[in-house]
């Protein structure tokens, strides 16, 4: 009689990552859909099923249908539910012939969604959007990203070719 002991996993890998910063090490965002290739592999007793929850919209988890270990998808932000956003983990299980699983996952940060920016005056202008007594007046500039964050707010001002980039505070805001 013959025994067969396995003890190594099989091999689960993402291509298509997005870049890491060299110093932080974190995943830097983009506001480009992200090609996400899985592959699963094992030498020794072959790939059972892969599965992967990258695509959301196809439900909690997209199968290998051809049974050849590799699923190819695009997560684009435009389509995200979430207003543009997409900042997550994407995980993937690959299992072998014998019932052994690996799981990795790899961070997905997108941003297709534009700031928001806003300026209010005090005091407030009249009904025809005018402030026609001497006065002077205060502007605030509230700025807010849910995404990547902000890199700079810039402040023009009539027919200025060029910009002023304005600090904001812990609030967001610059006044």
């Amino acid at each position: 009689s013959s025994f067969f002991c396995r003890r190594t996993m099989p091999t689960v890998e993402f291509s298509g990552a997005q870049d890491v910063d060299p110093v932080t090490g974190a995943v830097q965002w983009t506001n480009m859909p992200v090609n996400l290739t899985v592959t699963a592999s094992d030498a020794v007793v072959g790939i059972d099923d892969l599965c992967t929850d990258g695509p959301r919209e196809l439900g909690p988890c997209e199968n290998d249908s051809d049974g050849n270990g590799v699923i190819t998808f695009n997560l684009d932000p435009i389509a995200a539910a979430d207003g543009g956003v997409v900042q997550r983990d994407v995980f993937a299980t690959g299992t072998d012939l014998l019932g052994n699983q690996t799981t990795v996952s790899t961070p997905v940060r997108i941003d297709g969604a534009a700031p928001v920016v806003t300026i209010t005056t005090t005091p407030a202008p009249n009904a025809a959007d005018w402030n026609n007594t001497e006065t002077e007046v205060t502007f605030t500039v509230t700025a807010t990203d849910e995404g990547s964050g902000l890199e700079e707010v810039c402040l023009v001002t009539n027919d200025a070719e060029d910009c002023t980039v304005i600090e904001l505070d812990e609030n967001g805001e610059f006044t």
